[in-house]
């Protein structure tokens, strides 16, 4: 028996690139308008975006667990760094004591000042040694 495989390669398809995958964790009592406005705007430049609703546990500045609702936002595009702490920036306006986004797989934490919230977390650039 002799199988055609000219019959399984014709179907025709095309890979077009969409740019780079970008996250933001919202926690869910802090959407507000400001915040649904510069979503809406990323959404607008990203065509799209896909939301899923999870639990974030951290360690806040005291040292204690916190435990809250998330929705985890996820847009592919490009350029799309300044929705992204323009997001950020509302969400620390707003209370936040940080905010986790990941661009192009790349996390990072943004607060309003790095060195006081997190002075106590050991990050490989604050060693003495690293100038």
């Amino acid at each position: 028996m002799q199988i055609r495989m000219d019959y399984y390669m014709s179907l025709k398809y095309r890979v077009d690139s969409l740019g780079a995958e970008y996250k933001i964790w919202i926690p869910c009592d802090a959407v507000s308008d400001e915040v649904d406005a510069l979503v809406n705007e990323a959404i607008t430049n990203a065509g799209g975006v896909t939301t899923v609703i999870g639990t974030g546990i951290w360690l806040d500045s005291n040292h204690e667990f916190v435990e809250e609702e998330v929705h985890i936002l996820s847009f592919i595009g490009n350029n799309l760094d300044e929705a992204m702490m323009s997001m950020a920036h509302i969400l620390l306006e707003q209370g936040q004591e940080a905010v986790l986004i990941s661009i192009a797989g790349d996390g990072m934490i943004v607060t309003a000042e790095p060195e006081e919230a997190n002075k106590d977390i050991k990050f490989s650039w604050r060693d003495s040694d690293v100038k």
